[in-house]
């Protein structure tokens, strides 16, 4: 089975792009991307709002869209699994900036 995971919701700061005031990430690991597609689609969630980020490829999601994606079976990422996916991801952008990927 292809994984997604949530992370924990955060308050953050409302602004012009992004009006709420709590906020999530929905990810996957770089080699599961049609599957965070697929998923963020049957969640509702428009493909031009993924985020390619510095650190993670992601969807923001509201508190509402969180607990949605997580009936459907998104997994709540524990600090290790999101510690080694963004690990993952960072290697794979330090490859291609190398020329390796």
């Amino acid at each position: 089975m292809d994984t997604v995971y949530v992370d924990r919701l955060r308050d953050v700061q409302p602004s012009k792009r992004w009006p709420y005031d709590r906020a999530a990430h929905l990810y996957t690991t770089p080699d599961n991307l049609p599957a965070l597609h697929q998923f963020a689609a049957r969640l509702g969630l428009k493909h031009s709002w993924f985020q390619r980020g510095n650190v993670l490829a992601h969807y923001d999601l509201t508190e509402g869209k969180r607990e949605e994606a997580l009936a459907m079976g998104a997994v709540e990422a524990s600090y290790e699994v999101q510690r080694d996916v963004f690990r993952q991801w960072y290697e794979r952008r330090h490859q291609k900036k190398k020329g390796k990927a």
